[in-house]
């Protein structure tokens, strides 16, 4: 269950060069999925452009925002080698705590909402490669952001 939550929360890929602005704060990004525009607040470092940089993806909770989970969860101040991704989730319904889907939150199975969730990942993914130089090597600055997982 640890490995599964990692892998949830970091995404690691390979990618190649650079037009996403690189800043060392938050930017506010867009990607249009299927005809949905979705959104996710990105750390990128400076050097993230021409040098190999791992790539985070951050999840909030049923109910969440992106905003919260960046303030919450503070990865992309824990380890300043990695690109940071926090993610928003669209309403989705939960069937014991909110079976109307009136929270933002995330397909919790293959092939649920359409597969919204995981195209959403994957547009942000190719974006980045495209975007910026990211490596598949996992973060080795993020200590702090282990031991919080486990």
């Amino acid at each position: 269950m640890k490995t599964l939550r990692l892998l949830l929360i970091i995404g690691l890929c390979a990618v190649g060069a650079a037009d996403i602005q690189a800043a060392d704060s938050l930017t506010r990004h867009e990607w249009k999925v299927d005809g949905v525009v979705r959104e996710g607040l990105v750390y990128v470092l400076a050097q993230a452009r021409t040098n190999p940089t791992s790539v985070v993806f951050a999840f909030h909770g049923h109910g969440g925002l992106m905003q919260s989970a960046a303030r919450s969860f503070g990865y992309h101040s824990l380890g300043p080698e990695a690109i940071v991704v926090y993610l928003q989730g669209l309403n989705t319904p939960v069937r014991l705590t909110d079976p109307a889907g009136n929270k933002s939150g995330w397909q919790s199975g293959i092939g649920e909402q359409g597969d919204r969730d995981l195209k959403f990942f994957d547009t942000v993914l190719a974006s980045l490669q495209q975007e910026i130089c990211a490596s598949t090597r996992a973060p080795t600055s993020f200590p702090p952001l282990l031991r919080r997982l486990s």
